[in-house]
């Protein structure tokens, strides 16, 4: 990238910054309404969003507000354009890798927004690897929407594997939704491992 395209993506990302106050969900949804706010994600060293100046690094996730509640949810990793709709944003900093981890959590769990669920389980899973496992479980197992439960399968394929295969070859063996042993079995198949095909094959023999 030049150097004019370096300083332009700087300036289309440029947000006001303020330090972490108590509970962080509780400081997201206080934000102004119609604004966004968000924080880095401490474990995304080397990831990247889809974005015309996109560099690998750490992501930062925003939340857009209106009177309190999320509605929207948007990852920008390092050097990413704006796409943040022309409302104020800010950033809170530093926050550590609990209390993110916790905010992920309690937005996995209780936002009443399906879409921001499904958001925050992935970015659960890519953040706090084996501490995401009894969330995401527990997304599958009690969230009301059929679409948050398939993304927390998919969130449980993302961690390591001797967490993620049993969980899922109990998913495709047990679990009651269709969609959700649908997807578990999808997800099976693409670990390259004997417990999952062994799995499989049993699977299919019923």
């Amino acid at each position: 990238m030049s150097a004019l395209g370096l300083l332009l993506a700087a300036v289309l990302t440029a947000a006001l910054t303020t330090a972490p106050s108590g509970d962080l969900v509780t400081q997201i949804r206080s934000a102004p309404s119609h604004s966004w706010i968000g924080f880095q994600l401490p474990n995304t060293e080397n990831s990247q969003c889809d974005c015309e100046f996109g560099q690998r690094g750490p992501v930062t996730l925003y939340f857009h507000v209106v009177d309190h509640q999320i509605d929207r949810v948007k990852p920008l990793s390092a050097g990413c354009r704006s796409d943040l709709r022309g409302d104020p944003a800010q950033v809170i900093e530093p926050v550590t890798e609990a209390a993110a981890d916790d905010a992920l959590i309690e937005l996995a769990r209780h936002d009443p927004s399906s879409s921001v669920r499904r958001n925050t389980l992935f970015w659960l899973a890519v953040e706090a690897g084996r501490k995401a496992g009894g969330a995401l479980r527990e997304a599958v197992d009690d969230d009301p929407d059929t679409r948050v439960k398939t993304a927390a399968v998919f969130g449980i394929s993302m961690l390591p594997d001797d967490e993620s295969i049993p969980l899922l070859i109990d998913l495709a063996k047990n679990h009651p939704n269709h969609d959700v042993r649908r997807k578990a079995v999808f997800w099976l198949g693409q670990k390259h491992d004997p417990r999952a095909t062994e799995a499989l094959v049993e699977i299919v023999r019923r």
